[in-house]
């Protein structure tokens, strides 16, 4: 419809035959079946069915109404311009396309958990794909703009796509999925751009890169997705997507180079006289014929003659040339879709999203690398790596929302999800996930971490990130170093092993990780551990552990503990016998597994006391090293369990979860306005919490006098079962020092971590006018939802509190604060 609409611009057709062209569109279109207002992305031409696989697509669902509004408002010129009642044909096909556009329900194809789109719809399935537009450098973005504007969806969206940076030359952009020129461009048909934002920097960058890249393999610009010099059996070529290898995540660009002209023809109105320039070249290596441009030129050495160092695809994509022929028409109408797009009122009312300001500060990345590396602002980069060489318990926080894995810098922690923790952990029992190493020629043993303590290192450090914790430990010539991330999108965790051998001769290395799982609350294991055992049920999928743990409910949770490792020839054996591997009277700092040189039982089933330990026995060579990759899930999704197996059993899975936990981690913290200094010190408050913190030393003869239990704080709205953080304001001009609490308590909550913060509001009859400054600073944070809640924010006046409480709250107060 946008090429009909272009046809007139131009001048190769009249308004009447643009309007019958357009008209015969909006008629089939209403004709076809639809999902939620969406169209299906495919359908038989003579009986217009949707062919199946039945499929919606959110990116294309977002061109094609995002179009719609173009077509709308060039149907109101034609009324204006021609002076016609709203009474005629033309009235009736604008209501059409207003209903078009109004029952395109994009919510449907929205995850509000993840705050991110599905890439769609599949109808066999039932469901949305498992798989996520997540960076704003891409073609989908159109589709979240759109959605936005209709308010199908909050505007917070938005700022959930990644915005990764990288920089060439001294100039910076975002990076996208596969380095295209169409991730970048197409939206850019109608969707407007602004000098000094980031996404104004981000097309000139784009643009840049791909002459930059031209320019060193001496090739003609403009790389995208596009069909190439490959066919089937019935002649049709294939098609895929290529790109620019510095400004795409998506690995291997550098292996095949195909050049598209339309790819340069999207760049025009930025861009024209080189586009004239390139286009020059593309006529000159026979790429043009009598319907134009053909698809691309291939440039790809197993793919074209020896005698020649490109092969020409002979093919003319219909949606390419008609991007071709918008992107010529914008040029020479001034914009004229981008104009006709905002005169839409709710597309006018969003516009603001598309003005975001350019980051000042990134880090640089090597051109010559093909994976590009995430960037980091200037608020989150004086956190990217906090080192820690003497361990005094600090903690770190990973999480993706639901899943949250917590580890203080002797590598004891906890991973649970929700509520429900999936290792154990308390106060006696705080490493139930560990990595021993043995090195068989000295027969000695050591954990990978400081805990347990079974062998001090010649050489400990930790290094500690929001998206991972990572420690380094030397024992004699072997080095391990750990490094723990949590999937930005998935409930899982892994944990890289890198065994490193620095003798002149070889090493004989047995490594075995052991979890313990329990899948229930903390609370419930510690009362009844046994009779917590009963509900865990083992089985195995594909050679790995797959345990089920039943609830009185009837709800069930699936939980898997495998390892991967790149190397073929390493072996795996399993033993899921607590007693056998930790062996009677020991524990985990001295397993009986470790001291007897003995194969695992290799056998996969339920047994009375559940864990999982996996060993491997390897030899390596003199100055070499080994990646082991171990794996932890939970779901209440048996098929999704199976999945994290499949998935995370192949190579390069591991670099996928790496790219998108960073990426993650630094939209995350810029959307919450989290500054690196502030997340040291939530994490250091953390870590007093769980310490035990001095604060409460003071008050220690109010505590002995405490003679009441904790069911006490229930009649001020606080259950006791989460730590607090006890605040004593008196003055009103200590309300904002009270303001970085507020924001831990917030951050604590992001991370899935629960902590009550409990503030007395003044005495001497101010108590009115601290509580209601107290409210503007939480309201200013717009966290009014914590307030009362479990795990939230809760105000107490001084003069309500009854005798004897006051020593109550000290008692159980984890970190008491005047201020």
């Amino acid at each position: 419809m946008l090429a009909i609409i272009s046809a007139r611009d131009l001048g190769f057709i009249n308004s009447e035959e643009m309007i019958k062209k357009l008209q015969n569109s909006l008629t089939t279109i209403e004709k076809l079946e639809k999902w939620n207002g969406h169209l299906y992305n495919w359908y038989n031409i003579r009986n217009l069915e949707p062919l199946k696989p039945a499929f919606v697509s959110t990116v294309d669902s977002g061109n094609f109404v995002g179009y719609l509004y173009v077509v709308k408002e060039t149907l109101e010129e034609y009324l204006i311009e021609h002076n016609l009642s709203y009474e005629n044909n033309v009235s009736r096909m604008i209501q059409s396309i207003d209903e078009l556009i109004k029952k395109t329900d994009f919510s449907k194809l929205y995850d509000f958990e993840k705050n991110l789109f599905s890439i769609g719809f599949d109808m066999k399935e039932n469901k949305l794909l498992d798989s996520y537009y997540d960076l704003l450098a891409s073609e989908a973005r159109q589709a979240s703009f759109i959605a936005i504007a209709k308010r199908d969806i909050s505007y917070k969206h938005w700022f959930y796509l990644g915005r990764t940076l990288t920089t060439l030359n001294g100039y910076k952009g975002l990076v996208s999925w596969a380095g295209t020129m169409f991730e970048y461009f197409m939206p850019y048909i109608i969707m407007p751009s602004y000098n000094y934002t980031l996404l104004e920097e981000t097309y000139r960058f784009s643009i840049y890169s791909q002459k930059e890249y031209a320019k060193k393999l001496n090739i003609p610009w403009g790389i995208s997705e596009s069909a190439f010099n490959l066919q089937d059996l019935k002649y049709n070529y294939q098609y895929k997507a290529f790109g620019i290898p510095w400004l795409g995540l998506k690995r291997g660009l550098k292996e095949e180079v195909v050049v598209s002209p339309y790819s340069c023809l999207l760049t025009l109105e930025k861009n024209h006289k080189d586009v004239l320039k390139n286009i020059s070249k593309l006529k000159e290596i026979g790429a043009y014929d009598k319907f134009g441009f053909y698809e691309a030129i291939d440039y790809t050495p197993s793919r074209v003659n020896k005698s020649e160092n490109y092969a020409l695809v002979k093919t003319y994509m219909a949606h390419h040339q008609a991007l071709s022929l918008l992107s010529i028409n914008n040029f020479l109408n001034q914009n004229i879709l981008q104009k006709r797009f905002t005169q839409n009122p709710e597309i006018k009312a969003s516009l603001i999203l598309l003005q975001e300001k350019i980051p000042q500060t990134v880090v640089y990345t090597k051109e010559k690398k093909e994976k590009v590396k995430v960037l980091k602002y200037k608020d989150y980069e004086d956190f990217s790596e906090q080192v820690i060489h003497n361990p005094k318990g600090n903690v770190n926080i990973i999480s993706n929302d639901k899943y949250t894995m917590l580890v203080n810098d002797f590598g004891e922690g906890f991973s649970k999800i929700d509520d429900v923790y999936i290792t154990k952990y308390n106060d006696s029992y705080k490493q139930a996930n560990v990595v021993y190493v043995k090195d068989l020629n000295e027969d000695v043993y050591w954990s990978n971490t400081l805990s347990p303590a079974i062998k001090k290192p010649d050489n400990y450090s930790v290094f500690f990130s929001p998206s991972e914790s990572k420690f380094y430990r030397r024992d004699g010539e072997i080095e391990t170093i750990t490094r723990i991330l949590v999937s930005s999108d998935e409930n899982l965790e892994q944990r890289e092993i890198e065994i490193r051998n620095n003798k002149e001769v070889p090493a004989n290395i047995e490594i075995i990780s052991y979890v313990e799982p329990i899948l229930t609350e903390k609370n419930s294991d510690i009362a009844h551990p046994v009779y917590n055992n009963l509900f865990l049920c083992t089985s195995e999928y594909d050679g790995k552990v797959l345990i089920e743990k039943r609830f009185h409910s009837g709800k069930k949770m699936y939980f898997t503990n495998f390892v991967f490792s790149e190397d073929e020839n390493v072996k795996f054996e399993y033993e899921l016998d607590k007693c056998k591997f930790i062996g009677r009277g020991r524990c985990i700092k001295n397993p009986i597994a470790l001291e007897e040189n003995r194969m695992f039982s290799n056998i996969i089933s339920s047994v009375q006391s559940t864990s999982v330990a996996i060993k491997t026995n390897v030899t390596l060579a003199p100055k070499s090293s080994l990646v082991v990759n171990y794996y932890m899930g939970i779901s209440e999704n048996i098929d999704e369990i199976k999945e994290f197996i499949e998935k995370y059993s192949k190579k390069d899975a591991e670099n996928r979860l790496k790219e998108m936990a960073k990426s993650r981690s630094v939209i995350e913290n810029r959307f919450f306005g989290l500054k690196g200094k502030e997340i040291l010190e939530y994490n250091k408050i953390l870590a007093e919490i769980i310490n035990g913190s001095k604060t409460r030393e003071k008050y220690k003869e109010e505590i002995k006098e405490n003679k009441k239990s904790q069911r006490e704080l229930w009649k001020y709205g606080i259950s006791g079962d989460f730590p607090i953080i006890l605040i004593k304001i008196r003055n009103v001009n200590d309300v904002y020092s009270l303001k970085e609490y507020i924001k831990a308590i917030e951050y604590f909550n992001l991370k899935n971590i629960k902590v009550d913060l409990v503030i007395i509001d003044g005495e001497n009859g101010a108590e009115r006018y601290i509580g209601e400054k107290v409210k503007d600073a939480i309201y200013s944070r717009n966290i009014a939802y914590l307030i009362g809640a479990r795990g939230g924010i809760h105000i107490l006046k001084s003069a309500s509190i009854k005798e004897g409480d006051m020593n109550l709250l000290y008692a159980c107060s984890d970190m008491i604060v005047e201020l």
